[in-house]
C-alpha cells in the first residue's frame, strides 16, 4: 500500500494515494513514512490542523525526520502559533543543529538576516541541499516558499537553477535561467538522481537541455527507450548539441551493435567539440574497437596532438 500510495501520488492522484497511506499505516515497518505522507497531505490541500495531527503520530514512531520536523514548525505557524513554532525550532535545532528543513522553516517563519544566514551557512548554497528544499515545499503544496528560499540559496548548479526556472511563471526569465543552468553545469556537474528532480525536468519539456539531463537519469536506470526518446528531443530542438549525439554514439555502440551510427555519432560529437579530448578519446576507442589500423588512428591523434595531452589514456598506446 505504501508503494502503490507513492507511487499515485507522484502521478497526481492525491486522493488515491491517500486511501492507500492510510491502509499502509497498519504495517509496523510503514507506520511513521504513511502519517507522514499524510501529513504531507493535508498540508497540500491547506488543512493544517490535520497535517499537525498526523506529523505528530508521525514524530511518535520517528522523532528524527527533519523533513516531518519543518512541516510540523510550518503547521504551527500557519494555526497562528508562531512562537511555539519558533520554540520547536530552537528545541529541535539543539539535537539537529544541521537539518536543512528545520532552518528553511525558521527563515519561513521569521525572514531575517540571522535565519537567512543560518540557512545559507548550513546548506552551504549547495545545489544538491537547495534541490532537497524544493522539493520537499513542492511535497508539502508551499510552491512560493520554495521560489523564495532558491532565490535566495542562489545555488550556482545547473539543477537548483532549473528548479528556479520550473516555477518561474515569466516566459523571458525562464528561458534566460535554463540557458544560465546549462552553463553552471559545464563547471560542476552533477545529474539528476531523485524523482522530485525527474518530475521537474518533466516540466521543462521545451528544454533541450532539460531533455538531456532527464534522459541521462533514464539511461542510469536502463530505461533505455526513455533516454534514446529524450536525447533525440534534445537535437530535434538543438540539432548541434554535442553532449547528446556522444551519448547516443554510445548506446549505439554498448546496446545495439551499431557500429556505423556509433560512429557517426561520435564523429559529429568530435567535430562539435574539437576541443573535448574525452569525445576524442571515446571516437579513438571505438576506432580501435571496429579495428581501424594504427596508423590512421595515430594520424589522427597526432593532427590533434594539444587534446590529445589532455588525456593520458589518448596517449597510452
Amino acid at each position: 500500500s505504501m508503494l502503490l500510495g507513492s507511487a499515485l501520488e507522484r502521478q497526481g492522484d492525491e486522493a488515491g494515494a491517500w486511501d492507500c497511506y492510510y491502509k499502509a499505516y497498519w504495517s509496523g515497518n510503514c507506520r511513521d513514512a504513511a502519517w507522514w505522507a499524510l501529513a504531507r497531505l493535508a498540508m497540500k490541500r491547506g488543512d493544517t490542523a490535520d497535517a499537525l495531527e498526523k506529523v505528530n503520530t508521525s514524530l511518535q514512531f520517528n522523532a528524527s525526520n527533519h523533513l516531518a520536523m519543518g512541516l510540523k514548525a510550518l503547521a504551527l505557524a500557519d494555526r497562528g502559533r508562531t512562537k511555539e513554532a519558533q520554540a520547536y525550532i530552537v528545541v529541535c535545532l539543539e539535537q539537529y543543529p544541521l537539518s536543512y528543513p528545520l532552518h528553511c522553516a525558521r527563515w519561513m517563519i521569521a525572514p531575517g538576516d540571522e535565519s537567512r544566514a543560518g540557512l545559507l551557512r548550513v546548506t552551504g548554497r549547495r545545489g544538491i541541499n537547495g534541490s532537497l528544499l524544493a522539493g520537499w515545499l513542492l511535497s508539502i503544496g508551499q510552491k512560493q516558499a520554495a521560489k523564495e528560499v532558491l532565490e535566495v540559496l542562489d545555488c550556482q548548479e545547473a539543477l537548483p537553477i532549473l528548479w528556479r526556472a520550473s516555477l518561474s511563471d515569466d516566459v523571458n526569465k525562464r528561458q534566460r535561467l535554463i540557458a544560465e543552468a546549462e552553463r553552471c553545469h559545464a563547471r560542476k556537474v552533477r545529474f539528476p538522481n531523485t524523482l522530485d528532480e525527474v518530475q521537474m525536468l518533466q516540466t521543462l519539456s521545451d528544454s533541450a537541455f532539460a531533455r538531456y539531463l532527464l534522459g541521462c537519469f533514464w539511461y542510469s536506470k536502463r530505461r533505455y527507450e526513455e533516454a534514446v526518446s529524450c536525447w533525440r528531443e534534445t537535437l530535434e530542438k538543438s540539432p548541434d548539441y554535442a553532449p547528446a549525439h556522444r551519448l547516443l554514439g554510445v548506446y549505439a555502440w554498448n546496446k545495439q551493435q551499431d557500429a556505423a551510427q556509433a560512429l557517426a555519432y561520435l564523429q559529429r560529437a568530435v567535430e562539435l567539440e574539437p576541443e573535448n579530448a574525452r569525445f576524442l578519446f571515446e571516437l579513438d576507442f571505438l576506432k580501435k574497437s571496429l579495428g581501424t589500423p594504427v596508423n590512421e588512428r595515430l594520424e589522427t591523434l597526432a593532427a590533434r596532438k594539444a587534446v590529445v595531452l589532455k588525456r593520458d589514456d589518448l596517449t597510452a598506446e
